[in-house]
């Protein structure tokens, strides 16, 4: 009945000896020994749970030991059970690649104790060994290249060093090979993945999301990460200045969300990072009515760890854009407890912004100072040109601070020529429309 929080006080071991064994007087040594004894049955039922849940897998363990035992009539029509267990998994590429592998071990192996049964004593199958090193070759490819697709995308936000060894001459050979690989889709995805996000190109943009209509052959992890590798390419646009994209990464967050694509199957909970992304997309467009929609519709499958973080902060982005400073102020200050580096500086981007629609000046000099010296202790947490963007919103901010205290015309045209030339900053286009603000008086 103390399921499942289960408080201390009911639990402890003096109160669940007693439950168990009643008047008997309690003793330590022989209750730890019951509790290490039921710890390793629960080792040991997980281990069955993971064979019930992924039949493949038992069954090429079924079959290596009849294969060492050499029990051959069970052994022969094993084969068969297990083959079909393995091509079940046909659409988790990378799991079933690697168990057609091993299963065409496990027939090499058979056909070599078994060649005595062979008129010439062959011991090997050529069908068997190429269809087990293209397995392998597929699952390596699949494994090594979608790490990389990982590195890649890591490297648009943190400062990350990495050595991708052959690879590149690995996506060379495949790209000029194509055909090998039509019948793996989920290879010529992460090869489109790492040009996209290596070349920057709208043709890779373009090519990579016609994956999206692919059906088979692709998991929901994997759709899950084509649809962030796109909306990253999305945001590289709308920094170098290009207009219209940002009304395509809504539609993809919207694809996303309708084809429960937004979560990974293995995620507990909506990503804090992708939540704002999606709310503040939606904002810049002013779809603002759908933006208080998908905060009450999603909100509560945040982690409950940063829930009044990644909900703060949107719901105060929101206020802000609406005009109401004060309140914004007062909800991102609510929030109890700021985590993660990125937030810290979009939360301290919003306060800012606020205290100068207010010109409350005192709020906004100390900010800033704080800020910069975040920035300068904190640079190595953020990619070269994310913490370029944070550095540039602080410089211009500052600059436009000051002019709104003390109007300087040469000085205001300075920073608006500057602002038209650098597209890689934060709040860019907030700090264009308060520069023109100043222009216009």
């Amino acid at each position: 009945k103390y399921y499942p929080s289960f408080e201390e006080e009911h639990v402890s071991k003096e109160n669940v000896y007693s439950k168990i064994f009643h008047k008997a007087e309690y003793n330590d040594g022989f209750m730890r020994t019951v509790i290490f004894n039921l710890f390793s049955l629960t080792q040991e039922y997980l281990k069955q749970v993971s064979l019930k849940n992924n039949s493949a897998r038992g069954a090429l363990m079924l079959l290596d030991e009849l294969n060492k035992r050499k029990i051959e009539k069970v052994l022969s029509k094993s084969f068969g059970q297990t083959e079909k267990s393995v091509e079940a998994l046909k659409d988790n590429s990378g799991e079933y690649y690697y168990y057609k592998h091993v299963f065409e071990t496990l027939k090499q192996n058979h056909a070599n104790w078994n060649r005595f049964r062979n008129k010439n004593l062959k011991d090997f199958t050529n069908e068997v060994i190429s269809s087990g090193n293209i397995s392998l070759s597929n699952y390596f490819l699949i494994k090594t290249l979608s790490n990389y697709v990982l590195l890649l995308t890591k490297e648009e936000n943190l400062n990350i060093q990495y050595n991708t060894g052959f690879l590149d001459d690995a996506i060379d050979y495949i790209l000029k090979n194509e055909n090998e690989f039509s019948g793996v889709p989920v290879i010529m995805l992460y090869v489109g993945e790492i040009l996209l996000l290596k070349h920057k190109t709208d043709n890779y943009y373009y090519r990579l999301k016609e994956f999206l209509n692919i059906k088979e052959g692709i998991t929901v992890d994997q759709m899950y990460s084509l649809h962030n590798i796109l909306q990253t390419y999305c945001v590289y646009k709308g920094y170098s200045g290009v207009t219209g994209f940002l009304r395509e990464r809504f539609e993809l967050y919207s694809q996303a969300l309708e084809n429960n694509f937004y979560k990974g199957t293995e995620d507990l909970y909506f990503d804090d990072v992708l939540f704002p992304n999606i709310a503040q997309t939606a904002i810049k467009l002013g779809e603002l009515d759908w933006v208080e929609s998908f905060i009450r519709k999603y909100k509560d499958e945040l982690s409950p760890d940063n829930k009044d973080m990644v909900v703060g902060y949107v719901t105060g982005r929101l206020l802000f854009v609406k005009g109401e400073f004060e309140k914004a102020l007062k909800t991102l200050s609510a929030i109890k407890s700021i985590r993660h580096h990125q937030f810290k500086v979009i939360i301290r981007n919003v306060m800012l912004m606020s205290y100068y629609e207010l010109s409350w000046y005192d709020q906004a000099e100390n900010l800033h100072a704080s800020y910069r010296q975040y920035l300068a202790k904190n640079e190595k947490y953020f990619s070269a040109q994310r913490f370029q963007r944070q550095v540039d919103f602080v410089k211009y901010y500052a600059a436009l601070l000051r002019l709104k205290l003390k109007p300087n015309e040469n000085e205001l045209t300075k920073v608006i020529v500057e602002l038209n030339k650098n597209t890689n900053v934060l709040e860019r286009d907030w700090l264009m429309a308060k520069a023109k603000e100043m222009e216009d008086r």
